[in-house]
């Protein structure tokens, strides 16, 4: 009898403490996940890409792309000025309650905030905003700030807990502004001296979609200059204007040219022209496409890079877009921007080109 209550007793223990043992373990194993968690977040608002790929799963073998990602641009100093402004505005915060663990795998929430760059940039976009007026607009209250969560899962290799983020999908989409910022950084130098609208009939580049044709026109060359180092002239005027003193709109051209620049073979100008009487009805909507002419001259300097095959592409790409409708701020902003993006010299298909240098 007492060996059977002593028997007893002695398995009720062994429960209890195989309990107690499970729960301990239990909660090392959370324990040990929001330190890991805590070190990987400390590492990505800091960008610190060793320590980043020691807490991945395979960050080993993903360490290369997070490099180029972080650091591929490092030489292009806007870029990196920027990209730095928004890194350091970035925090985030853990959720302790949301961490789960096995025996072999976790889960835990991280909640990362950071300035609204894209906001940020709308509300920059004018005349007399440059690089440093964004970035000091980062660091204001103006902006706001954006959150997103990311739930990382964890596996547990060889006692130690890592992040299992496949491909580095998240990791990636945390750093998003890497990309958007190499998308679009010749947005954020938007006043220099370089390239001039030239608007010389009350037509204009009116609004439309809440983007002035002459703003969008204006990032285009801003961009194609910061690429090109060639300077651009963009002037519109009425049929009517040179008709009687000029017999074509290029013989008109190569006098703007020479009124505007005299000797000086750097510069690129184009010229666009409709008749009076279709102004209202182009703006309006009731034309869709006016008698519109267009030439472009290219100073002799520019052959190096604005050769006659990048010319014919420029033409051919804005004809295109005038004839379904665009307005020329438009119509022209859009073939420089394709120009723009042939001649990325990222690009395995870039052709071999020097920077033009003032």
């Amino acid at each position: 009898m007492n060996s059977k209550r002593t028997f007893s007793i002695f398995i009720i223990v062994c429960i209890v403490l195989s309990a107690c043992g499970c729960s301990l373990f239990a909660q090392s194993d959370n324990d040990a996940i929001l330190s890991v968690a805590k070190e990987y977040s400390d590492a990505v608002i800091k960008a610190n890409i060793d320590v980043i790929a020691d807490d991945l799963y395979d960050g080993k073998l993903y360490k290369d792309n997070i490099t180029a990602l972080v650091k591929g641009n490092s030489d292009n100093e806007l870029y990196e000025q920027i990209c730095n402004a928004i890194l350091n505005t970035m925090t985030y915060e853990i959720d302790e309650k949301s961490v789960v663990s096995s025996d072999s795998a976790g889960l835990v929430k991280v909640t990362f905030t950071l300035v609204n760059y894209n906001g940020a940039l709308q509300s920059c976009i004018s005349p007399g905003c440059t690089r440093n007026t964004y970035i000091d607009y980062l660091t204001a209250d103006g902006p706001g700030t954006v959150s997103f969560d990311q739930e990382f899962k964890l596996v547990k290799n060889k006692g130690k807990w890592l992040i299992n983020d496949d491909q580095c999908r998240q990791l990636f989409e945390v750093y998003g502004f890497y990309s958007d910022t190499l998308n679009n950084w010749y947005a954020y130098e938007h006043v220099y001296d370089g390239a001039d609208i030239v608007v010389e009939m009350d037509y204009g580049l009116y609004a439309n979609n809440g983007i002035t044709e002459y703003d969008y026109l204006d990032t285009a060359l801003t961009r194609f200059y910061e690429r090109t180092g060639i300077r651009t002239t963009v002037c519109t005027l009425y049929k009517e204007d040179y008709v009687d003193k000029w017999p074509t709109l290029l013989d008109y051209a190569y006098d703007k040219y020479a009124e505007l620049f005299g000797d000086d073979e750097s510069r690129f100008l184009v010229v666009y022209s409709i008749p009076a009487s279709q102004r209202e009805a182009f703006i309006t909507g009731s034309l869709d496409v006016p008698d519109f002419e267009f030439e472009t001259i290219s100073g002799d300097e520019l052959t190096r890079i604005m050769d006659q095959q990048l010319c014919d592409k420029f033409v051919s790409n804005a004809h295109t877009m005038l004839m379904s409708g665009c307005g020329p701020g438009y119509a022209f902003g859009g073939a420089f921007n394709t120009l723009y993006n042939y001649l990325d010299p990222y690009s395995k298909n870039c052709p071999e080109y020097e920077r033009l240098d003032y």
